[in-house]
């Protein structure tokens, strides 16, 4: 199956969503809320739209005006963090590490207001260089979204006479429709010969469907203890749907914006002698997190006692990478050192 059927195949599987006219929403880190902290998300702020996205009940997802980027704080000023593959941000050439100074005329906030899909003055900061860009929203339910830059970021890589495959799955989820698309990219990939699996600023809901993209089977997953979240919860008696994994090497790619199952999807993969993850940390607190649907429009609060994941209790869990690449915002260069670094790794292992 092609690429471009794989494409109309994941972009049918839309979810029911409501309309917040008005609403541009541009993203942020989700690894924002730590434990000890403010505990609840709120539910109109871009971690509160993105979790909704994935967990509110179909009939209260929320499209919204958005430019495909994500976003944090970094003295005083908003920077970009990473960008949606083929999405308005990345289009009009944007970058990872801009700072973002104002929004038609107004200092720039993660949200605002838009009448719709009409060109935008957007004013940033690039080294030291003022730079005007004029981005167009677009109006979707963010994991639609992050569904569609998932396919957009399928590339192949030629090294010699070897291929290394690199895919960047920003939002996972159990919908059977999901699944099955993620089953079919992996398998689309298996005449690789390597795999470079991108979950940096990568969340949502790992299912056992997805390890079985890798784990030629299933007596080595992590355990669960106590009651947990909906995020570490797996459906061990699902059915397979897959017989044959992806058995190459692989390097996974994660920092502090990797979340929820991607978390997860990371923790589990490492203990494959084959798979090498690069990069930094992951700060797994929203593992904690819970929707609360009332009162509506819903909120997301940390549970009392999560539990524990491999006798690590959830507040202190981490994920840390077996080959520690910084790639600090500041980065002035275009290149990416834990991206090169995964594709050096896996040259010397194919």
């Amino acid at each position: 199956m092609s690429f471009s059927v794989l494409t109309k195949l994941f972009k049918r599987a839309h979810c029911l969503v409501c309309v917040i006219a008005g609403t541009v929403l541009v993203g942020s880190t989700l690894a924002s809320a730590q434990p000890g902290s403010e505990p609840e998300i709120q539910a109109n702020s871009a971690d509160g739209h993105l979790l909704q996205a994935l967990q509110g009940p179909a009939r209260e997802t929320a499209a919204l005006w958005h430019f495909g980027m994500t976003v944090q704080m970094e003295n005083g000023s908003y920077v970009v963090t990473s960008l949606l593959n083929d999405y308005p941000a990345e289009r009009v050439g944007i970058r990872r590490g801009d700072k973002l100074l104002s929004l038609n005329g107004m200092p720039f906030q993660p949200t605002g207001v838009l009448t719709g899909a009409e060109a935008t003055t957007l004013e940033l900061e690039r080294e030291g260089e003022r730079l005007t860009l004029s981005p167009t929203p677009v109006f979707e339910n963010l994991n639609d979204s992050r569904r569609s830059a998932f396919l957009n970021s399928i590339q192949e890589f030629s090294a010699g006479n070897k291929t290394i495959a690199y895919i960047h799955p920003w939002s996972l989820s159990r919908n059977l429709n999901d699944v099955l698309g993620f089953i079919r990219v992996i398998a689309e990939l298996a005449l690789s010969d390597g795999l470079i699996l991108d979950l940096r600023n990568s969340y949502g809901y790992l299912s056992i469907q997805h390890l079985d993209s890798f784990l030629p089977s299933r007596r080595d997953l992590f355990e669960l203890t106590g009651p947990g979240s909906v995020h570490t919860r797996l459906e061990r008696d699902a059915s397979p749907l897959r017989d044959r994994p992806y058995g190459k090497p692989v390097a996974v790619l994660i920092d502090a914006t990797t979340a929820g199952g991607a978390a997860l999807l990371a923790y589990q993969l490492a203990k494959l002698d084959r798979v090498t993850t690069v990069g930094e940390a992951i700060d797994t607190s929203l593992l904690e997190y819970i929707f609360v649907a009332e009162p509506a429009p819903g909120r997301y609060e940390q549970l009392a006692s999560p539990g524990a994941i491999d006798n690590q209790p959830l507040g202190a869990f981490h994920v840390e990478p077996k080959l520690l690449i910084p790639y600090p915002l500041s980065q002035s260069t275009r290149s990416d050192p834990q991206f090169e670094a995964a594709f050096n790794v896996l040259l010397g292992r194919i």
